[in-house]
């Protein structure tokens, strides 16, 4: 193997790339980096380069990645690894084989997700499908992705488990014993839950469990920081909800209630219990044995992202969690969900280096899928009468 490329868009990427970029490099493999600017450019990386210094390599900046793919350099790649996902993942990897259709080499095009997928949201599937190599993130994510393939008619096998990468970055956290609860972190997502009264009703659960334990130091650990961008932005976020109920009921945040955005190490370094929805830092906290629950308060939702958590054992309601229950995850769910990289890292070499061109007839398969997907994922939404009424007459004539 001489190169790979590796072409990345946001913060949460380049923690899942790191591991494998060390690993490759460490492998006296020659690496080439570019950064897809969606219209916000070194915005979209800001927490990395901040968090992680000199790890980070120095990158390219592009904004045409169809121009990028025609260079001599991409093509002679033994590999690109596409991180990002959505409607630029599609177009990319469209541009990407009708570049080199009719060639009998060509790189191994690999995707891979920065963090945990809901159970039934086709999406990520159905943007990564065409991908020669799919990096999924545990035995669940695995079968569902061949019991839809099956489904579609076709036999794909362009999916392995490869775990959750950004578990193998904090390794130097992992803890062998839990400690006194003081220390409690909810981390914050922007789109999750929706809706300024959803924000609300959670910022208020906040303010009561942190008065209710005025002994303990509630953290909110936001999203954002200062100076950077992420796929997922709100217009309304917790901070907003603790001003407005302020303002509204003259309810002010308590001195133990705190806002912070710094980086999420000081949460797997401090914590002694970690709050969220659906973030994939909850499955970070359970593989560095830190107790860590799922609140769901609002029930499980594609758009929640959270139905993955529905039969851990960690997912409780905020009363419960202001009654000092303490999560404890299910084993058999945890052997399942969370899995680190660093046993892969091999296999994903081995199965680069024995790549070998797919022919058409492998592509064709790989479309049909990527059209069930579509198809599931136009189903999952739900749509108002009228207006489904009028797409099936547009669609379907009827």
């Amino acid at each position: 193997m001489q190169k790979i490329v590796f072409i990345l868009t946001y913060d949460s990427y380049v923690r899942s790339l790191l591991p494998i970029i060390e690993f490759f490099q460490g492998k006296q493999i020659a690496c080439d980096f570019y950064l897809y600017d969606l219209g916000m450019g070194d915005a979209q990386i800001a927490q990395s380069k901040s968090q992680f210094g000199a790890r980070l390599p120095s990158y390219n900046v592009i904004s045409d990645i169809t121009a990028l793919l025609k260079t001599p350099d991409i093509k002679g790649a033994d590999a690109i690894f596409f991180a990002f996902g959505g409607r630029p993942l599609g177009r990319a990897l469209e541009a990407f084989y009708k570049l080199h259709n009719g060639r009998e080499q060509k790189p191994m095009s690999v995707t891979l997700s920065p963090g945990i997928r809901t159970p039934q949201d086709y999406s990520g599937f159905a943007a990564r499908t065409l991908s020669d190599l799919i990096l999924l993130n545990g035995e669940a994510d695995l079968e569902e992705y061949n019991d839809i393939c099956t489904q579609a008619g076709v036999n794909l096998d362009n999916a392995m488990v490869f775990g959750l990468p950004a578990l193998a970055l904090h390794k130097a956290y992992k803890r062998n014993a839990s400690r006194d609860i003081k220390s409690i972190y909810f981390v914050d997502q922007s789109t999750v839950p929706r809706g300024e009264k959803n924000k609300t009703r959670l910022a208020e659960n906040l303010l009561e469990y942190a008065k209710t334990y005025p002994d303990r130091t509630l953290t909110i650990l936001m999203k954002n920081r200062a100076g950077s961008c992420t796929a997922h932005e709100s217009d309304y976020g917790l901070v907003h909800a603790f001003e407005n109920i302020e303002a509204r009921y003259g309810v002010a945040r308590p001195d133990n209630l705190l806002i912070a955005d710094d980086a999420v190490e000081i949460l797997f370094e401090k914590a002694d219990l970690c709050l969220s929805i659906s973030s994939t830092v909850l499955l970070e906290c359970l593989y560095l044995n830190i107790p860590a629950a799922a609140i769901n308060d609002f029930g499980f939702h594609r758009k929640l992202g959270n139905g993955h958590f529905e039969h851990s054992g960690i997912s409780l309601s905020m009363n419960q969690l202001l009654l000092g229950e303490v999560p404890s995850v299910d084993s058999s769910w945890a052997a399942r969900h969370i899995v680190s990289c660093d046993g892969y890292l091999a296999s994903l070499l081995a199965t680069i280096n024995a790549y070998k061109t797919a022919d058409e007839h492998i592509l064709r398969d790989r479309h049909r899928a990527r059209a069930h997907f579509r198809k599931l994922k136009f189903r999952t939404y739900k749509w108002p009468k009228r207006l489904y009424k009028y797409m099936k007459v547009m669609v379907f004539g009827h």
